[in-house]
């Protein structure tokens, strides 16, 4: 594949993922994100967010893409800037 093929695929794909966003229906792109994680919803996972570790049950992604885990029937959201390790519980 040369550099204009990539390219002209690229756009094409990035065409796309815009123009769903721009339709307002961004949560189709989350989905499709989540179906393509090593994690399934109901996993255990830890995490280490800044220093401090974590652990709980993968929920899934919010609507702005945010790993979400539950513990003691709490669930916290976070942003993948402040996931520093995620692995299997």
């Amino acid at each position: 594949m040369d550099k204009d093929d990539l390219c002209r695929l690229l756009c094409e794909s990035l065409e796309t993922w815009y123009n769903i966003f721009i339709r307002g229906t961004g949560d189709k792109i989350v989905h499709a994100f989540q179906e393509k994680m090593t994690f399934t919803p109901g996993d255990r996972v830890c995490l280490e967010t800044g220093g401090a570790a974590a652990d709980g049950t993968f929920i899934g992604l919010d609507a702005f893409g945010g790993l979400v885990c539950e513990n003691g029937g709490r669930r916290t959201a976070h942003d993948s800037a402040e996931v520093r390790a995620l692995e299997r519980g």
